[in-house]
């Protein structure tokens, strides 16, 4: 499974944003970069206690840890990213 691409990602952005409503669409925006995975979408996968339905994983290859992430809401999509 391919993993998402969030190197483009600057928190920097969300620090300096003036308005909460800047921080909510920048968010909006960081949610698209993780991309839909149905294979993920799993009870043994699934988070415990979220209001909307989310999904995660991790992997290890050579020594590093890879999460997997996928969500219903983009609001979570973006948060996870």
């Amino acid at each position: 499974m391919p993993f998402d691409d969030l190197s483009s990602i600057d928190l920097n952005l969300l620090i300096n944003s003036n308005s909460w409503q800047e921080k909510y669409r920048l968010i909006l925006q960081w949610s698209d970069l993780i991309k839909p995975k149905v294979i993920l979408q799993k009870p043994e996968a699934l988070l415990k206690g979220c209001e909307v339905d989310s999904w995660i994983t991790s992997e290890s290859i050579q020594n590093r840890h890879y999460f997997l992430f996928d969500s219903q809401s983009k609001l979570i999509k973006g948060l996870a990213a």
